[in-house]
């Protein structure tokens, strides 16, 4: 059996491809927005912009033009992006942390620094590391099935992108192979529908 501090690690990395994962169902989403233009002129847009956050802003002030302010789509679009930001916060404390190890009656365990990069706080550092992960994974798990929900059947994709998995095969074939037996069992299955 793994280790805590390799479940604990483990949990880490799922979280960062699960985060991945909301970055690229953005990117889609927004070259949606912008299909009469070309992929080239899209993209250069996007990645002019350098963080999640603006890139986010963007795509509700393109949607605005296509979608009517006081539309339910525009509505749930801009509770997706409220969603997403929200959960960035905790993302960037955990990809940011100043990680320690800590032993109690011969257990090393993993938790994260209060200090962070010791300028500020970090948002994590006060909490109990693994649960948190659990709770984290879960939200992101939902949150993409919320993202997914927002997207046409077929969105437009980028060059040299294949047709993905759906987003709950995709989920349970990661599982399978970073999350012990153990580890799934003891927590409830929750990956979104397809």
């Amino acid at each position: 059996m793994a280790s805590q501090i390799g479940l604990t690690l483990q949990k880490i990395g799922f979280a960062n491809l699960l985060w991945n994962k909301v970055e690229l169902l953005w990117y889609l989403y927004f070259t949606t927005l912008l299909q009469e233009t070309s992929r080239g002129k899209t993209d250069a847009i996007y990645r002019a912009l350098d963080t999640g956050n603006k890139k986010r802003t963007l795509i509700l002030s393109v949607a605005i033009e296509s979608l009517r302010e006081d539309s339910t789509d525009y509505a749930r679009l801009k509770q997706a992006v409220n969603h997403t930001n929200d959960m960035a916060k905790i993302r960037n404390a955990l990809i940011h942390a100043d990680f320690h190890l800590t032993m109690e009656n011969s257990t090393i365990n993993i938790g994260i620094s209060r200090g962070g990069d010791h300028a500020k706080p970090n948002r994590l550092g006060f909490l109990e590391l693994d649960s948190t992960l659990s709770e984290f994974i879960e939200n992101l798990k939902s949150h993409i099935g919320e993202i997914e929900k927002l997207l046409p059947q077929q969105p437009p994709l980028p060059p040299g992108m294949s047709v993905p998995l759906t987003t709950a095969r995709w989920i349970n074939l990661l599982e399978e192979h970073i999350i012990t037996p153990e580890e799934r069992s003891a927590s409830p299955a929750s990956t979104p529908n397809d």
